[in-house]
C-alpha cells in the first residue's frame, strides 16, 4: 500500500479525510485494511470490483470495519467486516453475515501444518 496510488480510486473523500490526519505508518495500515475490506465486501456482493471501491464508505474499529453507506449491492443486509493484521504486512479480512464467528488460520512463510497459527 505504500507505493499504490489507489486513494483516489479505492477510497471514499470520508476516507481519505480519515487517512489525510494519520501518520505514514497508520495511513500504510489503515488503507490496507480499508482496501481489504472493501474487497471482501464486494466479493461478498457477488459484484467484484464492477462497482467501484470508492463508491463504499467503511469505518474500522478495532477488529472490525464497518460499511457505512454503499449503492444498492443487492446485499439482504449489509455484511460484517472481521479484519486481522497478519504478520507485519499482511492483512486479511472476511465479510460474514453478523452473526458468524470467524478464525483465522494460517502458516508464515517457511512454515508446516503442525505451526498452525490461529486467531479468533
Amino acid at each position: 500500500m505504500a507505493r499504490a496510488d489507489i486513494e483516489d480510486v479505492a477510497f471514499h473523500p470520508a476516507e481519505r479525510a480519515v487517512l489525510a490526519r494519520l501518520s505514514t505508518h497508520e495511513r500504510i495500515l489503515h488503507s490496507s485494511l480499508l482496501w481489504t475490506a472493501k474487497e471482501s465486501i464486494l466479493k461478498a456482493a457477488g459484484t467484484g470490483l464492477n462497482i467501484s471501491p470508492e463508491l463504499l464508505w467503511c469505518e474500522i474499529s478495532g477488529a472490525s470495519v464497518t460499511l457505512v453507506a454503499a449503492p444498492d449491492l443487492g446485499l439482504l443486509r449489509p455484511p460484517r467486516v472481521t479484519v486481522r493484521r497478519i504478520g507485519e504486512h499482511h492483512v486479511c479480512a472476511v465479510a460474514h453475515n453478523m452473526d458468524a464467528v470467524t478464525t483465522f488460520s494460517w502458516l508464515p512463510t517457511g512454515s508446516s501444518p503442525e505451526n498452525l497459527e490461529e486467531q479468533r
